[in-house]
């Protein structure tokens, strides 16, 4: 098929002629011939003027098209699944980078509470070290304040809490998405990442403004990132468009995601495979921080039509879950700063306050005590001896969690 035989429908459309191919090549759209003439069947101009209105995602739609049957049923949620995509590619780079052998094995096994025990069971954190990140301008009173909305933003984005909160397998329940309507749940999701990257910039500035959101993002991505990822903000959270070799370094190796099982189920990639995807899906400027403030904007003011279409069931299930892993990190990394920041002495004393003037006071937390993300957190990390207190509110620990 030559290049001029497509020029007709890239003028109709505003698609480029070489995106058009690459569409073809993935058999999004497929097309015929007719007396000499190139045609595409009302199903694939249908897709066609579908990824026009979308130009920004184009080229993402043409990297994920063939990897779900959505964007050829579906192509009205192009826009929405380019973001769902590139944060459940993301995701699992975590699950797989962190989980056992014997949960990647049995795929429905995976949980949030055992994935993050094996994640500190394998990086070994240590307060001294993370000292050594403060730089020398810092205000700990904003690093408190965004912390403490962090806090308030993560569980604002959980409720209604339950067990659910636990499963982040291929078997989630579209149960999970009662009671939450989606575009808040993404709006309050990104928020609370925002406020803990906010707390982490005021170990190196004291006076950043934070209210112009990518100016405090895009500090950290740029000037801080490359001093935290070696001790504290590792891998996935530290993938940059570097040489394989610098990727590898950053990565690890296990002998077992060479075997088929260690894929991820939604694009049946490997590890490695998954890696380039997502790394394909985002650029040095576009990277995963501003995919969420992207996705927030567009959630909030674009978007909810197209989401409403999903309400209620397994995208947004699974979106919901994704979004939930993304905060428990981003807290974590946040928390073992304020360790090494603040001391634990003060950082207890703040969640303490946090717990009594807000936590105690909401009965659907209160019912639900041991699926509190934050105190999840630190029931783990008294376990891997981050702190040496464990304050009643945290006692009993959650049966079902891991005993150490």
């Amino acid at each position: 098929m030559q290049d001029k035989q497509l020029q007709k429908w890239s003028d109709a459309t505003g698609i480029e002629v070489s995106l058009l191919r690459r569409l073809i090549d993935r058999d999004f759209i497929t097309g015929y011939e007719v007396n000499g003439q190139f045609e595409f069947s009302r199903s694939d101009v249908y897709k066609l003027i579908a990824v026009s209105k979308f130009p920004e995602f184009a080229n993402k739609i043409a990297l994920v098209a063939d990897r779900s049957f959505m964007y050829e049923y579906n192509p009205e949620l192009a826009d929405f699944l380019c973001f769902h995509d590139t944060i459940d590619a993301f995701t699992w780079l975590i699950k797989l980078r962190y989980s056992s052998k014997e949960d990647i094995r049995s795929r429905k096994a995976y949980r949030l509470d055992r994935l993050f025990d094996q994640f500190l069971t394998e990086k070994q954190f240590e307060i001294g070290k993370l000292t050594r990140l403060k730089g020398r301008s810092s205000s700990p009173d904003r690093f408190t304040f965004h912390l403490t909305k962090g806090w308030y933003n993560e569980m604002v984005r959980s409720t209604p809490l339950n067990e659910n909160i636990l499963a982040i397998g291929t078997r989630v329940s579209p149960d999970s998405c009662h009671g939450r309507f989606a575009a808040w749940n993404i709006v309050q999701s990104y928020y609370a990442i925002y406020e803990y990257v906010n707390a982490l910039v005021f170990t190196n500035s004291d006076n950043l403004r934070t209210e112009e959101h990518r100016k405090s993002t895009n500090y950290f991505h740029k000037n801080l990132l490359s001093k935290f990822e070696t001790d504290l903000v590792c891998y996935p959270f530290n993938l940059s468009h570097a040489p394989a070799k610098v990727l590898n370094a950053k990565r690890g190796e296990k002998a077992f995601w060479k075997f088929n099982y260690a894929r991820s189920p939604r694009y049946d990639l490997s590890i490695y495979q998954l890696e380039d995807l997502y790394l394909s899906l985002t650029t040095e400027e576009d990277f995963l921080l501003n995919v969420l403030y992207k996705f927030r904007v567009w959630a909030n003011y674009l978007g909810i039509p197209r989401v409403i279409q999903l309400q209620d069931g397994y995208y947004l299930a699974h979106l919901y879950k994704n979004l939930g892993t993304l905060c428990f990190f981003y807290g974590a990394f946040t928390e073992l700063m304020a360790l090494a920041f603040l001391g634990e002495k003060q950082v207890l004393a703040l969640l303490s306050d946090f717990v009594n003037d807000f936590l105690k006071q909401n009965e659907n937390y209160r019912q639900n005590w041991y699926y509190v993300p934050i105190l999840m957190r630190f029931r783990f990390y008294h376990k891997h001896g981050l702190i040496s207190k464990k304050p009643s509110y945290l006692i009993p620990p959650d049966p079902i969690l891991i005993k150490g």
